[in-house]
């Protein structure tokens, strides 16, 4: 079986380069700085409250532990269940 008649070529294709699109720069937009929001947290060792933000460091100021929990919320959550 020829191969040439199987696709129906008339010679083998020569290789060419492949063109390609120059690639566009992303956009990319500026990031504006944002206020920290603080969450309260208690520290398990010590009992006490602690502020943090998202770009603190998780750590008790107190006793310097790092096994804080989240303060619960003052507001009642009632929750619709099916």
């Amino acid at each position: 079986m020829d191969a040439l008649k199987l696709y129906n070529l008339q010679r083998p294709p020569s290789q060419q380069k492949e063109l390609f699109l120059p690639k566009k720069k992303a956009k990319y937009s500026p990031i504006q700085a944002v206020d920290a929001i603080k969450v309260k947290y208690i520290c398990y060792r010590c009992n006490k409250s602690i502020e943090l933000t998202t770009l603190d460091k998780i750590k008790c100021v107190h006793c310097e532990s790092r096994v804080i929990k989240k303060e619960p919320d003052k507001k009642l959550k009632v929750y619709n269940c099916i």
